[in-house]
């Protein structure tokens, strides 16, 4: 028996976080967090996500800054050996990660990270 894969575009459902000094995504709700941050210079804080993860699952995070911050990541974020998660991120800049859960680690993997602006 044939297997037929079919092409499937998947729009995934947008969080949008207010400007504030912490982010928490909903990850049974939504694919992907947007974050404008129009706080003073200081600490962002992305805690851990609410909601049951399944593995494999993907999470997105846009997050724009319009002053300089410093990230303090929940210490479910995990770096991969090929990407980091950053430290801060620069006043008027944008960047864009791409997380994977993995329940054997009971984490979420940062697998791409870029910086837009």
């Amino acid at each position: 028996m044939a297997v037929e894969w079919k092409k499937v575009f998947i729009r995934g459902k947008i969080q949008t976080a207010a400007s504030a000094s912490s982010i928490t995504p909903d990850c049974d709700d939504y694919e992907i967090v947007e974050h404008s941050n129009a706080e003073g210079a200081g600490t962002l804080t992305v805690n851990a996500p609410t909601g049951t993860p399944v593995n494999f699952q993907q999470l997105k995070m846009k997050i724009k800054s319009t002053n300089a911050q410093t990230f303090s990541w929940n210490a479910i974020y995990e770096d991969t050996t090929d990407i980091t998660k950053p430290a801060s991120i620069e006043a008027g800049k944008e960047i864009e990660l791409l997380f994977e859960y993995h329940t054997s680690a009971t984490k979420w993997r940062c697998i791409a990270l870029t910086n837009i602006v």
